[in-house]
């Protein structure tokens, strides 16, 4: 009964025959039979002592298949193969989050699962494994290392200041996934980065203006409100699927660089981006706003509503509202194969 699943053969019996030795059940036969097949039923096994055939455990609970005796260890081999084909941390949080809530009332057992289920992010098995499910792409079966360089190339040439932001005179709208963005702020030894939802970049006040709204409830806004410096890294969408993670985990308890295997790259005027970047913009932050649903445009509001419901098993939809900020462009860099 210690047991995650029981399977048997057509020839087993099984049965708690302890009272009629003058004892009790012992080794948590009383409290593992009554959670598996429930209180009437244990109670009725353990008073009589009476023992039960494999058709009547499976009818009961007490095993989950019942099978002819020559073929059972063949089974038992296929149904561990089904279940090592998945995911091991998965597994391993499925079975802990079971177990421990079974310990506690329901609405204890449901933290325990959120906190399970959030940990799970931490993963590249959640990484990849949801980048499927989406993609609704079968299972590659090609060696991780030849995956990787494969989809994540690292873009050629290097990062080289430009002055094209002193002549912008243009609105440039930036949303994910159109134009993938990645916000960093901090500096280098505390930072942290997240995908941009909605941003724009052209001039205001007579000056290149890049603004980006933020929830309060996001990590990185922690750090917008402490530091006056923002990087915007634009990323290719070949590269984005790479950089999920920031876009689903905080950051508070885990390196995402090295669950996403990217890579941070420190500029000399304070700017945080990533060797992955194609399209770099560094921000002194000019003005704050911190906004109410009311104040936010519909079009916003409308983006994270369907943005909420298409990934509702990834993110919480929230109604925390935004926070603006506008960093006035002080630094450009773009790709350059010289």
């Amino acid at each position: 009964m210690s047991c995650d699943i029981r399977i048997c053969s057509d020839n087993a019996i099984f049965g708690q025959p302890e009272v009629g030795l003058g004892i009790i059940p012992g080794f948590g036969g009383t409290q593992r039979l009554s959670r598996i097949v429930g209180v009437g039923m244990a109670k009725q096994m353990i008073y009589t002592g009476q023992n039960i055939k494999a058709e009547e455990a499976l009818r009961i609970g007490l095993v989950n298949a019942v099978y002819p005796q020559a073929e059972l260890l063949n089974e038992a081999k296929k149904l561990a193969k089904t279940i090592s084909k998945n995911k091991s941390n998965a597994v391993r949080n499925s079975k802990k989050a079971i177990n421990e809530g079974l310990q506690v009332d329901i609405d204890k057992g449901i933290e325990i699962e959120q906190k399970l289920f959030g940990d799970y992010f931490e993963t590249t098995e959640q990484i990849e494994g949801m980048k499927h499910f989406l993609e609704k792409g079968k299972k590659n079966k090609k060696p991780e290392e030849k995956v990787k360089k494969e989809k994540y190339e690292m873009p050629k040439g290097e990062l080289i200041l430009t002055d094209k932001f002193k002549n912008m005179k243009h609105l440039k709208e930036v949303t994910t996934p159109n134009m993938p963005a990645i916000l960093t702020s901090g500096d280098k030894e505390h930072y942290n980065s997240m995908v941009i939802g909605w941003g724009s970049v052209g001039y205001f006040w007579q000056k290149p203006i890049f603004t980006v709204y933020v929830k309060s409830e996001r990590y990185t806004y922690e750090f917008l409100e402490k530091y006056n410096i923002f990087t915007v890294s634009i990323v290719s969408k070949q590269m984005y699927p790479k950089f999920s993670v920031y876009g689903v985990k905080s950051g508070r308890n885990i390196n995402k660089e090295e669950v996403s295997d990217t890579h941070i790259k420190f500029l000399d005027d304070g700017g945080i981006t990533f060797d992955e970047a194609e399209e770099v913009y560094v921000c002194k932050i000019v003005g704050r706003a911190h906004l109410t649903n009311d104040d936010v445009a519909p079009e916003i509001n409308e983006f994270y509503e369907l943005a909420s419901k298409k990934f509702a098993h990834i993110i919480k939809q929230s109604t925390v509202p935004h926070s603006l900020y506008m960093g006035e462009i002080i630094g450009h860099y773009k790709r350059s194969l010289k």
